[in-house]
């Protein structure tokens, strides 16, 4: 809330296991700015994000890319 209140559009979050993809969900449903879920290593969390209401999947994990 503060990020849209300073004037933010949008936000990324780094995610770097699975406990932080499960955060996510509750981040997500709280946040009125989208959310770009910004993936580390696993594939798994990636799909948890966007499970969750991630806006989007940012990654430089080529292995995320092919999935």
């Amino acid at each position: 809330r503060q990020l849209a209140a300073a004037g933010c559009e949008i936000a990324r979050l780094a995610i770097p296991d699975m406990d932080a993809a499960h955060a996510f969900r509750e981040i997500c449903a709280e946040s009125p700015l989208p959310l770009v879920a910004d993936i580390h290593f696993d594939y798994r969390a990636a799909l948890a994000a966007l499970d969750a209401g991630a806006t989007a999947i940012s990654t430089t994990n080529q292995a995320v890319w092919n999935m």
